[in-house]
């Protein structure tokens, strides 16, 4: 799909006026994101599929590298499962450098995506989740620090990593 909305905009780009350039460049964009996002959420439904805590994933293809852990499941008190917990890395390149992005994924019971929280580190992610609690470390004043994150019926807004280090999350509909 995408590269048919390539082909498209390459032939028809030089014979439009710039209001219809900009408009055509806005729908390509949210194609690209709708497809990317829907093609995450089935990749991570292959993912789970076992349902093995801690299993990690690393995928390079074009020159995108991801580390992919499946933390574990929250479950609600009659043991069904609320959410599906993976923390995700990845590097793109960008000019000469590599760019990182760091992510904790919820997903929901039916597997479709609930929530993201973008990190600014990747050593601001959680090592753990027991008990449907995550575990995050953190330093502070020379001393390594952990920190619990409870999280019950709904998805904590927002997830606070350490003290003073607090992420919002990208909600996504039911």
């Amino acid at each position: 799909m995408i590269n048919t909305l390539i082909k498209i905009w390459r032939k028809s780009f030089m014979a439009i006026n710039r209001f219809e350039k900009v408009s055509l460049s806005i729908l390509i964009c949210v194609a690209t994101c709708v497809v990317d996002c829907d093609a995450q959420t089935n990749d991570f439904k292959d993912f789970l599929s076992g349902c093995i805590p801690n299993k990690t994933i690393v995928k390079k293809n074009d020159s995108v590298e991801s580390e992919t852990t499946f933390l574990g499941c929250i479950r609600d008190e009659k043991w069904r499962i609320e959410y599906y917990v993976i923390k995700e890395f990845y590097a793109v390149p960008a000019a000469r450098v590599r760019h990182g992005h760091s992510r904790i994924i919820f997903l929901r019971g039916n597997k479709n995506l609930a929530a993201t929280y973008d990190l600014d580190s990747p050593d601001e992610l959680p090592y753990e989740l027991s008990q449907n609690c995550l575990y995050f470390k953190y330093k502070r004043g020379g001393k390594e620090q952990i920190q619990r994150v409870k999280i019950r019926d709904s998805l904590p807004a927002p997830i606070c990593v350490m003290p003073d280090g607090c992420y919002w999350p990208i909600k996504f509909k039911s």
